[in-house]
């Protein structure tokens, strides 16, 4: 009998959830189809989860000695957001209030591997890349990221330095964008 109670529970709220997300998602997914005129298109913007953090695309003060992200939050700061490099080294993001951005202090000298986590505000979290050819933040697609420890969530990058910037790549896969 518990077993049921708390699978109705968890259930409810699961429901819950996506009842509030749901109107969102629909007007996200009717402008894509209108825009791109492909329901295979529309259809990934659906399913799609909810952008929190993506690499910061325009006016960004970065070079080679820091990385930003656009946060979708209200909360910057509330995103508890890290950096964590293979050898253990963790970076924390310090805040641009007024841009809602987050910026990494890192200067790595060769390709790094990094986790970029954080604690998610949503109830499907997703880091947010935009797909080729556009490169225009209203294509956007949120990939989940992998479940950590303590409630954490986290996508692993790879941090190439250019001469003019910091390339940041995405591990894992990628989603289906017709």
């Amino acid at each position: 009998m518990r077993a049921l109670l708390v699978t109705g529970i968890v259930v409810t709220f699961t429901g819950l959830a996506w009842f509030v997300d749901l109107p969102l998602r629909l007007m996200t997914s009717a402008f894509q189809f209108r825009h791109h005129q492909q329901l295979a298109y529309s259809l990934a913007f659906l399913t799609a989860p909810r952008s929190e953090l993506r690499p910061a695309a325009w006016i960004t003060t970065c070079t080679t000695e820091c990385l930003e992200f656009e946060v979708d939050s209200d909360d910057a700061a509330a995103l508890d957001a890290t950096l964590v490099q293979t050898n253990g080294i963790t970076t924390h993001a310090v805040v641009d209030p007024k841009l809602q951005r987050l910026r990494f202090d890192v200067a790595p000298t060769t390709p790094t591997d990094v986790w970029l986590t954080w604690k998610p505000q949503v109830f499907d979290p997703g880091y947010g890349i935009t797909p080729p050819p556009c490169g225009q933040a209203l294509s956007m697609i949120g990939v989940r990221p992998t479940r950590l420890d303590e409630g954490r969530v986290g996508v692993k990058l790879k941090l190439t330095p250019l001469p003019d910037r910091l390339e940041v790549t995405l591990y894992g896969r990628q989603p289906y964008v017709p």
